[in-house]
């Protein structure tokens, strides 16, 4: 404990002393000389797909985005409680929908929330989710939009596809 304080005070004097960029000073990390020109790397809406370098820390995108084919939806009763049953159907051409698979819904009344699913579907294939009727802000009777977003493992977002139900019973799976 007596040498931890030490460490510690030594470690955070090394961050202090550590020099902060403030602004455009010099050049970035991609290939052109000017640090702010149209081709730049850092964090700013001139950095587009058309940059000039093949950076590893890029603000570009890597790879493509997932495509949400189609998002279906279903009412299923399991030993007396109903659920909504969707399945998704998303492709990516990098292959790179690894387990866990990320993903947002956003019903129409409550802000997205985040899931994931244990299922490595690489290039393709189905998302299951379920969605208790009665607990999670969705009542019997009720229709909602449900707004589906997946992520693959380089974090690019794919299109926002809508599933408009109604819970009443009346779409069995």
């Amino acid at each position: 404990m007596t040498l931890l304080r030490p460490l510690l005070l030594a470690c955070l004097a090394a961050l202090i002393a550590c020099p902060v960029p403030r602004g455009p000073s010099g050049d970035d990390d991609d290939a052109t000389d000017d640090d702010d020109g149209a081709d730049d790397d850092d964090a700013t809406d001139d950095d587009d797909a058309a940059d000039d370098d093949d950076a590893a820390d890029d603000d570009d995108a890597a790879g493509s985005p997932p495509v949400l084919q189609n998002v279906v939806a279903c009412e299923r009763t399991v030993v007396g409680q109903s659920f909504i049953v969707f399945t998704a159907f998303v492709t990516d051409d990098d292959g790179d929908l690894l387990a866990p698979v990320q993903y947002s819904i956003a019903l129409d009344i409550a802000p997205p929330r985040a899931y994931s699913s244990g299922t490595k579907i690489g290039g393709g294939g189905e998302l299951p989710h379920s969605w208790e009727i009665g607990a999670d802000g969705v009542n019997e009777g009720e229709t909602h939009d449900f707004h589906w977003l997946v992520f693959d493992a380089a974090q690019n977002v794919s299109n926002m596809v809508t599933v408009t139900f109604t819970a009443d019973g009346g779409d069995p799976c």
